[in-house]
């Protein structure tokens, strides 16, 4: 499904040069659960915003379903993530001027599929527990509300594969599982999900379990 090469990401700040991301391959299949464990600064946020074509790498390459995603132009790319990658973040990033539901809905305007798409965001509210909170803004949402808000969003367009940089990491403890719960009912349903986290505690939910440190990436082995 999506197969990246040689992955580098460097950054100049000042006069130094940052390697954020040395070397990574990665495999990734449909239907994988994986997590990428790690400190803060090990590189995780820069390999996950290579893959969902946000950063773009340095050297090597990433193929979603045999297309380089990296060749394509800045807006394929944005449709690309409007249809086929959906990106959640530690934060909802919810529109504050939208109600919850119109949050959910709105990434379909990018990708033409507004046809009966208010049934489906209800559906996505309910399958998250958000069913009754369609019409509120996002300010009355609590912390782990806004998260459950931004996977129905993500879900709208039945993307390819759902990359997560560290959801549940400003949740406290008896929220993640929640949190964590609903992407395991999502990946039994037939979703490909990366999930990047600081928290080792969330092994249990995945395939399999990644170590990012100091930009390199290996495999834990049970």
């Amino acid at each position: 499904m999506m197969v990246a090469t040689g992955l580098v990401k460097r950054f100049t700040i000042g006069s130094t040069e940052v390697l954020a991301v040395d070397g990574v391959d990665l495999d990734i299949k449909k239907g994988d659960f994986d997590l990428i464990t790690g400190v803060e600064g090990s590189g995780k946020s820069t390999l996950l915003g290579m893959l969902g074509g946000l950063t773009p790498p340095s050297e090597g390459n990433i193929l979603l379903q045999g297309q380089n995603i990296w060749t394509l132009s800045g807006t394929r790319r944005a449709h690309l993530r409007a249809t086929e990658i959906s990106l959640i973040f530690s934060f909802s990033g919810l529109l504050p001027t939208l109600t919850v539901l119109e949050n959910v809905m709105f990434p379909s305007v990018f990708a033409g599929t507004m046809v009966h798409i208010d049934k489906k965001a209800h559906r996505l509210l309910q399958l998250v527990g958000l069913s009754g909170k369609e019409d509120l803004g996002p300010d009355c949402l609590s912390p782990d509300e806004g998260i459950r808000a931004s996977i129905a969003r993500a879900l709208i367009n039945d993307p390819s594969i759902i990359l997560a940089d560290d959801p549940v990491r400003d949740l406290d403890p008896e929220k993640v599982t929640g949190i964590m719960e609903i992407f395991a009912t999502i990946h039994r349903e037939g979703k490909t999900i990366v999930l990047a986290s600081r928290t080792t505690e969330l092994e249990s939910f995945a395939q399999r379990v990644m170590r990012m440190e100091r930009g390199k990436l290996s495999e834990q082995i049970a």
